[in-house]
């Protein structure tokens, strides 16, 4: 027995000495380094991770690392405090080389945000521009601000100088002529719809939609244009700009405070004549307009030289009406932010309060604002999460179209230098009351027949009062580790209130509107929007093999938006003390205003395969509706788009070439829509027409009841470098779009009584090169210098007009825009210079005479032709 037993301890020990000899072969030490970006510095203690590692290793201070692994799968991941975490296919014992990407980086993000998720951006397989807060322009106060010049191939340009004026968002080119050319707005997943039409009530005035958000409000902010932005079928022609505000995540409380403050200048005057040539001009003009001399003294009194004439106190200023109206202008912005929590809740509240003040004196913005993100986990799988948005503004204005009598721009560029201010006894004393601009009979002499600009800004009332309200909550529920449910329901509600006066009986300072008929002006607008939405989606995620990842997502989300706009004006009050409507004269007196009631529905579904991070593919498609069509037109559509991508720096021939960080090509076929046309336009509708000083309404339209959305069809190539340790970053975007059945006035038969019927007949074609870049010159850790642009280059033709002929749009200040086919969709039209006349003999075999029917002179005048000016 003993015999035995020592024969099978024997055995045992063999097998046990075999079997961990051959655990041992099986196992791989796999070895890398992780540097920085900073010069290819080290970095010491970061961490490495890898399947089947049974806790992580540390770097040691050359930034060395070697592990054992079982098997050669799944992925190695390297992270270090301050940086973002880097990843390669563990395919291979190494050696691996990690250059860090430090989370100060401008213009990166490891995230990019897609609809119903979110995914790595070294994985972009779609044209996404994704920024953080963090990439936003210097001192930005609004998100326009900071995003303008940031995203390559988006326009975002402010309309004016004007504090709570908005921007204009414009991308790849005009696609329609009725439609809605901005973007989607997407806040925390829900859209927006905004209204962006112009004032009614003050004259070249346009709100900030996005006035709600401060930048320092924002997270991220993506701007998709390619087959993600089919997702939202219709509304997707004109990119999708997603917002991201700032989440509720932190456990520890947190108090903060952001304070900004600064002054805002005129940069610059525009270049006016000075007393002296401006007397020397007026008195040449006046001489082609009046045969004698002493009708001109009369008319233009300032004219004499006679330096005894009494009234000389009058005209012996030289005023520069420019820095009259400007002002050095205070700007400041707080924000006090409390957020906190625990494993189960966490909140972030926020306190705004913004003042603006304008260059333009006695004109300014003010927003007060608060803000509640908050995140309940109910349990491991149920996740309950708010936003709500509640904020008011006051806005002193200016108007800033083309009014001669009422914009203090354009008045501050016409009055003449001569004029003071202010009155002026005789004995040349300043009198604390503003010039007037009539005689003491009360009539408007030729010689000062332009408002008084600093009267204006002073004396007239153009504000406007807004509130905003936005609220959505919503649930996600994890099914499984790899399968969730969501929903979300959303409300957003504005209102706005504009109010208009100018006075002038009184003090007699403004020049009279409506063609002199108007003493005083009053105006007053009313405009709300209310949209609804709701939607429920699903997102599923699966590896397989070690080969092979699959997200699918998919849902439906509906939105039903309303907006209401009613204005009415009239003129003449007893005095310009009273300044409402209900004082107003009953001749003159007029209403407008518009409802636009609009539902949309959408289907989706996205499926975006991986294949060992080395390339992907995705499919999109959306089967979308809106009431905007006409009754008897389809209400739904299908939008497809698909996508590849190849991300040749992980493939087996680049990924040893250290001085290449990123290599990516990209290819997309995208189809969308735009369907963010009036209602109106399928249907009847009314507007204000006033008869003998009555105003009544009459039938504005006939519709056309097959109307339907729409449809742009685009193709995108792109490529995404990074270089020299991620020092140099270049994208480039190439595209091709058509837009079809875009909305036109087709000529119909006089008979209808109106002289078009809307329909989809034309065909507009956009192409171009988005391209971005920045370069570290310099790149510490502790400071940086870069050097960046945007570029981007479209060319606009309008390929069909259905057989239309061109449309020609004149405008009151006599200037006109053309649309015809094999030109740019809009091109200006009017008169270009054929030539300056070299000699009398010249001019006088042409046979032109001027208005006073003098014949045309040498070097005087110019024969014009019409043409058009692309």
């Amino acid at each position: 027995m003993k015999r035995y037993s020592i024969v099978c301890k024997v055995m045992a020990g063999t097998f046990l000495l075999l079997s961990g000899t051959l655990f041992s072969q099986n196992r791989h030490e796999v070895t890398g380094k992780v540097l920085s970006p900073f010069d290819g510095k080290p970095i010491p203690h970061a961490v490495v991770t890898a399947v089947g590692l049974s806790e992580p290793v540390e770097t040691d201070s050359t930034g060395f690392f070697t592990m054992e692994v079982p098997v050669l799968e799944g992925f190695v991941q390297a992270w270090a405090e301050g940086y973002y975490t880097a990843e390669q296919r563990l395919d291979r014992e190494g050696p691996f080389l990690f250059i860090l990407i430090p989370q100060q980086k401008i213009n990166y993000s490891e995230q990019i945000l897609l609809p119903g998720r979110q995914e790595a951006s070294r994985l972009k397989a779609s044209k996404v521009t994704n920024i953080s807060h963090k990439d936003f322009s210097e001192g930005a106060l609004s998100l326009g601000q900071g995003i303008q010049n940031k995203i390559p191939g988006l326009q975002v340009i402010n309309q004016s100088g004007m504090p709570g004026e908005g921007y204009v968002f414009q991308a790849r080119g005009i696609k329609s002529f009725v439609s809605n050319s901005s973007p989607l707005i997407v806040v925390n997943g829900m859209p927006l719809f905004p209204d962006y039409s112009e004032s009614r009530v003050i004259s070249g005035y346009t709100t900030d939609v996005l006035k709600l958000f401060a930048a320092t409000d924002i997270k991220n902010v993506s701007f998709l244009q390619g087959a993600e932005a089919s997702v939202f079928g219709s509304l997707g022609a004109n990119g999708v700009l997603m917002i991201e505000t700032d989440d509720a995540s932190d456990m520890d409380t947190r108090v903060e405070y952001i304070a900004q403050f600064g002054v805002s200048q005129k940069a610059k005057s525009l270049p006016v004549l000075d007393r002296v040539g401006y007397r020397e001009y007026i008195g040449k003009m006046a001489l082609t307009r009046y045969d004698d001399m002493a009708v001109v003294l009369q008319e233009f009194p300032y004219l004499k030289d006679d330096p005894d004439y009494f009234y000389n106190y009058l005209y012996n200023n030289s005023t520069n009406w420019q820095e009259e109206i400007a002002r050095p202008a205070i700007v400041m912005d707080n924000t006090l932010r409390i957020k906190g929590g625990d494993a189960i809740a966490k909140y972030n509240l926020t306190f705004g309060f913004l003042d603006e003040q304008g260059v333009i004196d006695n004109t300014g913005f003010s927003r007060y604002s608060m803000k509640l993100n908050a995140n309940i986990n109910v349990s491991s799988r149920l996740e309950l999460y708010a936003h709500m948005a509640l904020a008011y503004y006051n806005n002193k204005l200016q108007e800033q179209g083309l009014q001669r009598e009422t914009n203090p721009l354009m008045v501050s560029l016409f009055k003449s230098p001569l004029f003071h201010p202010y009155q002026k006894d005789f004995n040349n004393n300043v009198i604390p009351a503003y010039a007037p601009i009539r005689d003491a009979e009360g009539h408007i002499p030729v010689n000062n027949a332009v408002t008084n600009p600093l009267a204006l800004i002073n004396q007239s009332l153009v504000e406007s009062q807004a509130y905003d309200v936005l609220m959505n909550a919503g649930l996600k529920y994890q099914l499984t580790p790899d399968w969730m449910l969501s929903g979300m329901v959303g409300l957003f509600q504005n209102y706005n209130r504009e109010n208009v006066f100018f006075p002038g009986l009184t003090d007699r300072t403004i020049m009279p509107l409506v063609g002199g008929l108007a003493e005083n002006t009053v105006r007053l607008g009313i405009g709300e929007t209310s949209n609804l939405f709701y939607n429920l989606n699903t997102s599923y995620k699966a590896a397989f093999n070690d080969q092979h990842r699959v997200v699918l997502t998919g849902g439906l989300q509906s939105a039903i938006t309303r907006r209401e706009y009613d204005s009415g004006s009239g003129r003449n009050t007893s005095s310009d003390f009273f300044r409402t409507l209900d004082n107003v004269s009953n001749i003159g007196r007029s209403f407008d205003g518009y409802i636009d009631e609009w539902i949309w529905m959408n289907f989706y579904a996205n499926a975006a395969y991986y294949y060992r991070n080395l390339a992907s593919l995705g499919v999109t498609a959306s089967l979308d509706g809106t009431s905007a069509s006409g009754r008897d037109a389809s209400r739904y559509g299908i939008f497809p788009s698909v996508n590849a991508a190849i991300y040749l720096k992980n493939t087996a021939f680049l990924r040893d070439l250290n001085w290449i960080n990123r290599l990516d090509l990209r290819a997309e076929a995208v189809t969308t829509g735009n369907s963010h046309f009036s209602s109106s336009i399928g249907q009847y509708y009314y507007y204000n027409q006033v008869f003998r000083q009555l105003s009544g309404i009459v039938r504005a339209n006939v519709p056309n009841t097959l109307l339907e959305w729409e449809k742009n069809h685009t193709l995108n190539a792109g490529l995404d470098l990074s270089v020299w340790n991620h020092r140099l970053d270049l994208s480039v975007d190439v595209y091709r779009g058509l837009s079809s059945d875009v909305i036109l006035g087709r000529q119909v038969s006089p008979v209808l009584g109106f002289p078009v019927i809307m329909d989809n007949m034309a065909e507009i074609q956009n192409q171009g090169v988005e391209l971005g870049w920045q370069y570290y010159v310099l790149n510490h850790q502790d400071y940086h210098w870069v050097l960046g642009a945007t570029v981007s280059k479209n060319e606009n033709k309008l390929t069909s007009l259905g057989g239309e002929a061109p449309v020609v749009n004149e405008f009151a200040d006599g200037s006109a825009l053309i649309s015809e086919e094999g030109g740019p969709v809009y091109a200006f039209y009017g008169h270009t210079t054929k030539g300056v006349y070299a000699s009398d003999q010249d001019a006088a075999q042409d046979g032109f005479t001027d208005f006073s029917g003098r014949p045309f002179q040498v070097g005087m005048f110019a024969l014009s032709i019409t043409t058009r000016m692309r």
